[in-house]
């Protein structure tokens, strides 16, 4: 499909916008979140499927998805290749590696949902997720955006008053 390109300012006609991530952070799912457009997103579930189905078919390896949490796209990363006290200094002990590993006690879904919990799709307040197609229809139906957007518009304008709490305490004007 090519779909002709837009202006930003064209995204507050939307009600809403259905986001299926494909990378577990991509800064358009912020960008939008910033802009107070009510965000559907899949659930925990969804996408740890969704997820592992990418790891593990061989098929759709060469795609360029989820790349943040396959262990091949992590060069350099010397504290988990080759750990020493050193670099290693306030690691948590039990703590997986920054990316999949099946050759990990946990098993890939375990891993794939630990992680997929510490994204902003789950941690971001008012985002609102859906467990399959029909349940994200019926929820589109029913949302009230008006709402939603208020407490998104609340949220954010908080975020931002507490980072510019820290750009004054660091420029020391606070």
């Amino acid at each position: 499909l090519h779909w002709p390109p837009f202006e930003i300012w064209e995204l507050i006609n939307f009600k809403a916008i259905v986001l299926f991530p494909w990378n577990l952070e991509i800064t358009t799912f912020l960008e939008f979140y910033r802009l107070n457009i009510p965000l559907f997103v899949p659930d925990s579930s969804f996408m740890s499927v969704v997820v592992w189905c990418y790891m593990v078919n061989p098929a759709l390896q060469h795609v360029h998805r989820f790349t943040t949490i396959r262990k091949e796209w992590w060069h350099g990363a010397s504290c988990h290749l080759q750990p020493s006290p050193e670099e290693c200094a306030g690691a948590e002990p039990d703590s997986i590696p920054p990316w999949l590993d099946s050759e990990n006690e946990m098993p890939l879904y375990k891993q794939i949902n630990s992680w997929w919990q510490e994204t902003d799709y789950v941690k971001m307040p008012h985002v609102q997720h859906f467990t399959g197609v029909v349940h994200l229809l019926q929820q589109l139906h029913h949302f009230d955006a008006h709402s939603v957007v208020k407490r998104m518009r609340a949220a954010n304008l908080a975020d931002q008053m507490k980072s510019a709490g820290v750009y004054e305490a660091m420029l020391g004007t606070r």
